[in-house]
């Protein structure tokens, strides 16, 4: 996860949306506590629960259901066509 990550789609290979990223393994705690520095451990939330929390918000959302594998490029492009931010202010 790089900074500013957090909130973005986690797809699967075929371009659906299963999660969303939340934040990453604090690895200078895991060293004190494991003596080992582990890398590239991050975590998100399902998909569902975005689902869940957008009904009872009142907002929309659609499940896709995309079954064949897609390549890179089309998982890139599918991300920019379904990605953007978006900015909570008081």
């Amino acid at each position: 996860v790089q900074p500013g990550n957090s909130g973005g789609p986690i797809y699967d290979s075929g371009g659906n949306i299963v999660g969303v990223v939340i934040s990453q393994l604090d690895k200078r705690m895991m060293e004190k506590a494991i003596g080992s520095l582990p890398e590239n451990v991050n975590f998100g939330i399902k998909a569902s629960t975005v689902r869940q929390f957008l009904t009872s918000s009142g907002l929309p959302s659609k499940k896709s259901e995309r079954t064949e594998e897609k390549s890179t490029e089309q998982l890139a492009e599918i991300a920019k066509n379904q990605a953007l931010m978006v900015m909570c202010l008081q």
